[in-house]
């Protein structure tokens, strides 16, 4: 049986697509240390950078299969989670808006 080997980086680890490098990135975690981590690990801390004062509240009114969409986009100098605009758009959209600037 052929073994699957990944291309971005150490086998058996959890990636990411990160927004603000647009890059795959590792979390340095196998799936069950991932798992723990999403438990009891500091999630307001990993998502710092990219949220805004009330970002609860218009998470709470963001509609199915949507994300928001900064302006100046994450991965450009310019771009933050306190000072981009930020509208909602479909997924799909935001997915390939990262994939044509990366």
């Amino acid at each position: 049986m052929k073994r699957f080997r990944w291309r971005f980086g150490q086998t058996g680890h959890v990636y990411y697509f990160a927004p603000d490098t647009l890059e795959w990135e590792s979390t340095e975690l196998a799936y069950s240390g991932f798992l723990n981590w999403l438990a009891e690990g500091d999630l307001g801390l990993f998502y710092q950078s990219f949220r805004w004062e009330g970002w609860q509240e218009e998470m709470s009114r963001l509609g199915d299969g949507k994300v928001f969409a900064y302006y100046p986009p994450l991965w450009v100098q310019e771009g933050s989670g306190e000072s981009s605009s930020k509208a909602p758009v479909p997924v799909t959209e935001a997915w390939q808006a990262a994939r044509s600037s990366g």
